[in-house]
């Protein structure tokens, strides 16, 4: 797997369905052998939802190791809205809920880092 940009799609009917961008970025890898195939590494996942949204949003990160995370959330012309910690207690799934109503529409960058991982994901206000 390479890190860059991905376009992703997705759809709850036919008639409603949104696209944005995902980048990837991988700060550090480790190679696992072939002999360490009996290891479950868990998937990293950002889910962001609903999206678009008109202020309230669900952040849902999956395979994180449980601990504190840094969480951004900022406008696509850099004004940081969001800077707090998140805490990851579960590392299958794990949803924060997120109230920006009074948030001017746009698009904005949400970024959960800690010195090891980083996840980017877009949320669309209306």
């Amino acid at each position: 797997n390479t890190g860059g940009t991905y376009s992703v799609t997705v759809s709850n009917v036919p008639e409603c369905s949104g696209s944005d961008e995902v980048i990837v970025v991988f700060d550090d890898c480790t190679r696992l052998d072939a002999d360490d195939n009996d290891l479950r590494i868990p998937q990293l996942g950002l889910n962001i939802y609903p999206n678009p949204s008109l202020g309230e949003f669900v952040i849902e990160t999956s395979g994180l190791p449980a601990g504190e995370y840094e969480l951004t959330l900022m406008s696509m012309s850099g004004q940081l809205l969001v800077d707090q910690v998140l805490t990851v207690t579960n590392e299958v799934i794990s949803k924060h809920n997120i109230d920006l109503r009074e948030t001017d529409s746009g698009i904005y960058m949400i970024v959960i880092k800690d010195q090891s991982v980083r996840l980017d994901g877009r949320v669309i206000i209306q």
